[in-house]
């Protein structure tokens, strides 16, 4: 019986295993180019700012306590600090304790000389006048200064765009979710938008 060739043999087995395991490579090089088109299609869009204008959302993602418009507009019970009958929801729900504020402060690595309105202010990320929470995941240190592109995005800028938010809400020209969701999307976009008038007001 005439043997094989060796030779022959080996090269026969290697374009055979080639042919078998060609499409095996062709998936895994299709399935890894899905993949990085889906990781690509689910990453978070970027900000139009330097990521120092805005909370660390790791930190401080939001948190709203209402969106209903009756809630925002109606009168509420003032709490024993406010000597007047009616209060604004924001008002009556403002409660962030000192601990709160020293927890935000020690979060945001913020350095002691800085901790005074001079230099920030713990900020409610969603504002009390649109239904934002009082709990430490909607809140944030605002450095008073932060310069980007020769103008300031500090905590008085985000104040004139919380006024702006609140008289919009009340009037029933905005939408609390709407408003919550372009804050949380990009601030500094929503503010470069609106270019609110600069305003003294709390939120």
């Amino acid at each position: 019986m005439p043997k094989r060739n060796k030779t022959a043999s080996l090269t026969y087995n290697r374009r055979e295993y080639m042919r078998n395991h060609r499409p095996l490579h062709s998936h895994l090089v299709a399935v890894l180019l899905f993949l990085g088109t889906l990781a690509a299609n689910s990453q978070t869009p970027t900000h139009v700012g330097p990521d120092r204008l805005y909370p660390d959302p790791a930190m401080t993602p939001g948190k709203t306590d209402t969106v209903s418009l009756e809630d925002l507009k109606a009168d509420w019970e003032c709490p024993a600090s406010i000597h007047k009958t009616d209060c604004t929801y924001s008002q009556s729900h403002r409660s962030v304790p000192a601990k709160e504020h020293n927890l935000v402060y020690d979060s945001y690595n913020v350095p002691q000389n800085q901790r005074n309105k001079k230099g920030g202010e713990v900020d409610h990320f969603d504002p009390l006048c649109n239904g934002g929470s009082n709990d430490i995941s909607n809140l944030w240190f605002q450095p008073a200064k932060n310069k980007w592109n020769n103008k300031n995005y500090g905590y008085h800028e985000k104040d004139a765009l919380e006024t702006w938010i609140c008289q919009q809400v009340k009037s029933g020209m905005l939408d609390p979710t709407t408003a919550y969701q372009r804050l949380k999307t990009d601030w500094v976009k929503y503010y470069m938008e609106v270019k609110p008038k600069k305003s003294n007001s709390p939120e």
